[in-house]
């Protein structure tokens, strides 16, 4: 007997068993760091749509309580108006740019658990195949014609 096959050891791997770790099936670190990429760019997006802002002049009595509570500094013009200043784009909108942004990433990484390929590598191929150079086994002009 060899003295290299009396050291290794054989281990028995079951059906279905992934090789690499898995958050869910087709979800595994590789995909949350893109899904983690996409929610940051989304998030600078989200900061950026939020320098636009609008300013009205209104008397103290117009307020709203909401804007009366929310307002830390209560600035005042010459003429006794009150400045509000809120964004031109609601946050909610600007919400809801993180999680466009963040669902793209998730659904183009996700490996489809049937073929176990990703939207973006099928995208990939898709592109790469339509690239190459193909043979065609026939000759022009011999249909016989």
């Amino acid at each position: 007997m060899d003295d290299n096959e009396s050291k290794t050891t054989k281990y028995l791997v079951p059906a279905n068993v992934s090789v690499k770790f898995e958050f869910f099936e087709g979800f595994g670190w590789r995909e949350l760091f893109a899904v983690i990429v996409a929610a940051a760019f989304g998030f600078l997006i989200y900061l950026a749509l939020g320098i636009p802002k609008s300013t009205s002049y209104l008397e103290h009595d117009e307020l709203t309580t909401i804007q009366r509570t929310s307002m830390q500094e209560i600035e005042y013009t010459d003429d006794g108006k009150v400045m509000v200043t809120t964004d031109k784009i609601p946050s909610v909108l600007r919400m809801a740019v993180v999680f466009f942004f963040s669902g793209v990433a998730f659904f183009s990484v996700r490996k489809d658990p049937m073929t176990g390929f990703s939207l973006l590598f099928m995208l990939h191929a898709h592109r790469k195949f339509n690239n190459s150079q193909r043979l065609y086994l026939y000759k022009y002009n011999s249909g016989g014609m």
